[in-house]
This record gives C-alpha cells, structure tokens and sequence, in this order.
C-alpha cells in the first residue's frame, strides 16, 4: 500500500506567517519608540500618504516620549512613573492625527493595552478624534490585528482585555474614568480639546495614573485661563511635559484661514492667540451661552406669550454635509422642534416652506420668516418674496439677513452676526433672571407645553440631529481690541465642533425682527398689529 503523502503547507502561506512573526518582534522593538512606529507603520510617500509625512511638531513630540520612556525605564527608582504630556495648539494643525498614532503605538506594542479617550464634547470626540482614529487605523501596518467601531477600538481576539474606549465625559458621570487599572499591562487617559473638560473629571482621572506604564496625554486649543489644562503651565507644571503647536508653522493647518483670521482680528487679539499661535488669552474666550442658562431654561414655563405672532428663522444650505434648518419662536417660547434638511435645491427649499406655512393654523402663522441671505440664501428670500406677492404667503414679511453688515449698535457689535447671537443671549439671560421669580410668572422664561418632553421641545429626533442646545452651548466669544464683541466665525465652530451650527444658526435669525403683539377683533379671528406691514426688510433688528 503506497505511503501517504506528507502534507506541504503552501509557500506562500509559510511566507505569510513569516512575516507575521516579523511584524510582532518589529512592533517589540517599538516599546519605547512612537516615532520609530510611526515611521515604519504607515507608507508614508505613497497613496494617501504621497505628498505627506510627520509634522515637525508632531516628530518632535513623539522624540520626546521616546527620549522620556528610555531614561526612566533606565532608572529602577522612576520606572514605574506615569507619563504626563500637555499640547496647546492653534486650529487644524493635527492634534487628532497624532492621537490617533499614539493610540495605535500604544496598542500594537503593549498585549492587553487599556485606555481612555474622551474630548470637550460627544460630538468632537465622534466626529473628530475617533473618526480620525478609523482612517490612521485603516492605514496602520497592523490593521489587522484590531477591530474599530462606534465606541471602542479593541484587539480581534481580546475584545474585552486588550481596548481602548472612546467615552463621553459628564460631571455626573465622572466614576467613568475612576478605576481604570490594568495590572502594569499598560493603560492611558487621553483628553482631546482638554481646555473645556470638566476639573471634576480631571481629578478623577488622575486617580487612574497610580500602575505602571500610564500615560496621560491632553491636546488642545488654550481658550480659557483657568482650568486643569491651563494648570499643566500654572500650578502642576512640574508634572507635565509641555508642547506648543504655532499653527502658522504647521503643515496641515489651512494657511487661508490663517490669514483671514489675522485679519479681521489682528495678530495681537485672543482669538488668534487661542487659534492661530496656540497661547493662552490674555482674557478668557468666554462661552456665548452658559451652560446652566440652557439647562434652567428647558425646565420653566411662561404665560402670555400666546399674545405674539411667530418669528420663523430659515438657515439655508443647499447641498453637503449643512443641513437647511427651519425654527420657529413665539416671543419666549420655541415653539416646536426644529425642522431640518438636506439636499434640496433654492426653489425647492421656497416650496417646502410655503408648504409648511399652508400646514400651520392661522394664528400660528408667522409674521417674519428670517432668511439667511449670504450665499444660497438669498434666492430663496427672492422667491419666498416672489410668492407674497402671489398671494401665497399671506401678509408673511421676508426678511433677508445679510449677518456680514455692519451692526445697527456698530460700537457695541463687530458685524450684525455677533449682534444677534447676542440678542438670543440676552433671551436666555432674560430666561435666568426669572429664577428668583414665580415659576409661572408671565413673559421670563421660555414655556414648554405639558405634553411636551422636555428634550423634544428642543431636538428633532426623527432627524437624528443633535439637540439645539448642544450647539448653542458650544459658541464662543470675544472682545477686539476696539472692546467690540465678535464671535468666532462659523467656519471655526465648524471646524471645532465637526458639524455646522445650522440649528442654533436658524433659532438666532429669529431675532432679526422684532416680536409682534397681536390683536384679537370682535369675532376672535386673530391678526397682528399693522405696526410692521411697512417693515422694509432690512436686516437690523429693534432692542
């Protein structure tokens, strides 16, 4: 009977595991190098890569941490000291990149590897920071031996012990960053846009810098002076090793940008301070809309403001990732979610609100519709006013807003843009006043009808868009030099946030006409005042 023949494993699988055992004693090599991983895990000159490579910046941090990891690794008594590192930077000049690099180094030289990564807020950490962590990981020499989703970036055999989760932070969830220890496996705490993370979370971090081989890396735009990520310069210097990023130096940072921005705020301002040469202010840029002010608001009821006619507000958007946004406010109340799209042309935009317009009950009927009218926006004011004059709209005013003029209290207001987002402040600021006040006292603050769930009245959910208020509390301001206020463009929030403010953008154009008082004939069909039915349509607004 003939001898069975010996089995031969294919060359080019033998090859294949070759290089796979290749591929792990490189990335041990690697233990105390990122810039070494960086430089042989990506290709680097070709594809994607063709025309690119480390940034200076970017090099010379990863050197440090090389240089830092050897020395005390060398020395028995530090060894076992976590590693602090803090980077102010300007905008765009990729911070995300290099997080993404030092979580895939992290990851592919130390089995059993567990962090957290958590960002100013859900929408940066999603859309940014772990959108950019898919791309570097598409890209990384050892893609395969991790799986990327949603919330966590894990090894494909040790989903539960070898990972690194992307979590949301809130100050009434801060036991999610207590208790990250990993038995001297390797673990690290990573903060992206760190300047507007709570101190809370902060001090529980650090509770989780106690095992060996911890790192804890924040990265950031320097707008605020106070807080744990200015403390890394300030008090807790000593801990940290500190990088700044000019982004005026910076190969990734839009250099267009750039100079728009040292123009219409000057080279010496705080906004460029914070943007452009990633210094702390000289005062704080201050958020718009604080953050309680939102919240109180949501919870308080009104009467009276029944007696208004409506002011709707249209953000217009024609294609891309922006989306159309159509608001609706009567005196201090938002009246309904707001409604959203994407993707329809000027034309057909001007139809669908006159749709909507057809849909709504008479004394629901606004007396203004708003128009964003830089761009796009302004042939849908032409047609919207084309279709009053068929009769089609009623006594509807279209009013075109142009937020580039000038301000109608120009020495107070850089452009009419600063002026009514700070007329919606002034709303909710008006709202809080109140809390000392009867909850149901007449015309304070902002109503919410009984039925209503309280994060509906300011979320369209069947759009699966972020909440209204999630982009009010994330605009920023300043003061120039000339005291005038200015808020950061909305290219800029766009660019921190990862999605245009088009919600927030629609509730502030509601402000461009001044609210109506209606009133009420014998037989009870309502009609408002005729005070406005001269209103010319210019864009600045009545205190």
């Amino acid at each position: 009977m003939p001898r069975a023949k010996k089995k031969v494993e294919p060359p080019v699988a033998a090859a294949a595991i070759d290089a796979e055992e290749e591929l792990v004693n490189d990335m041990a090599k690697f233990y105390l190098d990122p810039y070494g991983f960086a430089v042989y895990s990506f290709a680097w000159g070709q594809g994607e890569l063709l025309k690119w490579f480390l940034d200076d910046w970017q090099i010379e941090e990863l050197k440090a941490i090389r240089d830092e990891l050897q020395l005390i690794r060398a020395n028995e008594e530090t060894q076992d000291d976590p590693l602090f590192y803090a980077t102010k930077a300007g905008h765009g000049v990729g911070k995300s990149a290099i997080i993404a690099i030092i979580i895939l180094w992290l990851m592919s030289t130390r089995p059993h590897f567990a962090g957290v990564v958590t960002a100013n807020t859900k929408e940066q950490l999603v859309r940014k920071t772990w959108r950019e962590l898919a791309m570097w990981h598409r890209r990384c020499i050892t893609n395969h031996w991790f799986t990327y989703n949603a919330t966590s970036f894990h090894h494909v055999k040790h989903t539960n012990t070898w990972r690194i989760d992307a979590t949301p932070w809130s100050e009434h969830n801060s036991e999610a960053f207590a208790g990250l220890h990993n038995g001297g496996k390797g673990q690290a705490m990573i903060f992206d846009e760190a300047s507007n993370i709570a101190d809370v979370i902060w001090e529980v971090a650090e509770g989780a810098m106690s095992d060996p081989d911890a790192f804890w890396l924040v990265f950031g735009n320097p707008t605020r002076r106070t807080g744990r990520f200015a403390e890394c310069w300030g008090r807790f210097s000593r801990r940290w090793r500190k990088f700044t990023v000019n982004a005026m130096h910076a190969k990734a940072a839009n250099k267009r940008r750039i100079r728009e921005m040292i123009e219409d705020w000057g080279i010496d301002s705080d906004y460029v301070r914070v943007r452009v040469l990633g210094e702390f202010p000289q005062q704080d840029v201050s958020t718009l809309i604080p953050s309680d002010w939102l919240d109180r608001a949501l919870n308080r009821r009104v009467q009276g403001h029944e007696q208004y006619r409506p002011v709707w507000g249209l953000d217009v958007s024609r294609f891309g990732d922006d989306r159309t946004a159509l608001c609706k406010r009567r005196q201090r109340m938002l009246m309904e979610p707001i409604v959203v799209w994407r993707g329809l042309n000027l034309m057909q935009t001007a139809e669908r609100v006159a749709t909507i317009w057809d849909e709504t009950s008479e004394d629901e009927k606004p007396a203004a519709i708003c128009v964003d009218a830089i761009g796009v926006g302004a042939g849908v004011a032409d047609r919207l006013n084309e279709m009053v004059g068929e009769g089609r709209l009623g006594e509807t005013v279209i009013v075109a807003v142009n937020v580039s003029e000038s301000a109608s209290v120009s020495d107070i207001y850089a452009r009419l843009r600063d002026e009514l987002w700070w007329k919606a402040r002034k709303w909710f600021e008006g709202l809080n006043t109140s809390m000392l006040m009867d909850t149901r006292a007449a015309g304070n603050i902002a109503d919410i009808d009984d039925d209503d769930d309280l994060i509906d009245l300011l979320e369209n959910r069947t759009a699966r868009e972020a909440p209204i208020s999630d982009e009010l509390r994330d605009i920023l301001f300043s003061y120039l030099q000339n005291g005038k206020i200015k808020l950061e463009s909305k290219q800029d929030t766009k660019d921190r946030l990862g999605k245009s403010p088009d919600l927030a953008d629609a509730f502030v154009l509601t402000f461009a006409f001044p609210d109506v008082v209606m009133s009420v004939a014998d037989n009870d069909n309502r009609r408002y005042s005729g005070r406005y039915r001269g209103w010319t349509g210019v864009t600045a607004w009545s205190a």
